[in-house]
C-alpha cells in the first residue's frame, strides 16, 4: 500500500485514540501510542481495501494492543513474610510482602537469584500494614456493586478513565469519612 498523507493523518489519528485505552503498568499512553503507531505500520501492508483504512487500523491495533498488555502485564500476589501463607486473610502472622510475577511472555524464563531480590517489595511497618489491611477491608465491602470492577483494576494498577477514575476516588473518600478514617 503507498503511504500518503492523508494514510498517515489516519494512522495518527487511530493511535491517538486508541492509545489512551491501553496504558496500564509503568507504560504510559505515549509509550503505548508509539507501540501503536510501530504496528499500524506493520498492519499497513495487510490492508486490503475492501473496508476504510480507519475501521481496518482500529479492528486490528486492538486486537494486537491487547496481545501487548497480556504478554506485558506483571503480575502481583500477596504473601505472609512470616510463614509464607498465601491464604493471607487467614494469616495470624501476616506480615505481607507483595511478590512481582514474571510478565507472561517471560513466565518460563529462568531467573538469577538477583532478579529475584529485586521482585520481592517488603512494606513498611507492621502497624501501617494492618491499618492498610483494614482500610481495605472496609472500602473493599462497602464499595458499590458498579465501581468495584473499577476500583480493582485500580488496586492492580491497571489504567481507569479518568471519571470513572474520580467517581470511585470520591466514593473511597465518602467510605472513609463516614467511618471516621479520613481527616477533612
Amino acid at each position: 500500500m503507498q503511504i500518503t498523507q492523508e494514510t498517515m493523518e489516519i494512522v495518527d489519528n487511530v493511535c491517538r485514540a486508541i492509545s489512551k485505552n491501553f496504558a496500564f503498568d509503568h507504560f504510559e499512553p505515549d509509550d503505548i501510542y508509539q507501540e501503536a503507531f510501530i504496528i499500524c505500520m506493520e498492519i499497513l501492508d495487510k490492508y486490503d481495501g475492501d473496508r476504510p483504512l480507519e475501521n481496518f487500523l482500529r479492528v486490528s491495533l486492538k486486537n494486537r494492543l491487547r496481545n501487548f498488555r497480556r504478554d506485558n502485564s506483571k503480575y502481583y500476589k500477596y504473601q505472609c513474610e512470616v510463614c509464607n501463607n498465601e491464604d493471607i486473610d487467614n494469616c495470624e502472622n501476616c506480615l505481607r510482602q507483595r511478590v512481582i510475577y514474571s510478565t507472561k511472555k517471560n513466565i518460563d524464563r529462568p531467573k538469577n537469584i538477583d532478579e529475584v531480590k529485586n521482585e520481592v517489595v517488603y512494606e513498611s511497618s507492621e502497624v501501617e500494614l494492618l491499618l492498610r489491611k483494614e482500610i481495605f477491608d472496609l472500602v473493599s465491602k462497602n464499595i458499590p456493586v458498579h465501581m468495584r470492577t473499577d476500583y480493582l483494576k485500580m488496586m492492580s494498577d491497571v489504567y481507569v478513565n479518568k471519571v470513572r477514575r474520580e467517581e470511585v476516588i470520591e466514593r473511597i473518600r465518602d467510605i472513609l469519612r463516614q467511618n471516621d478514617c479520613l481527616d477533612e
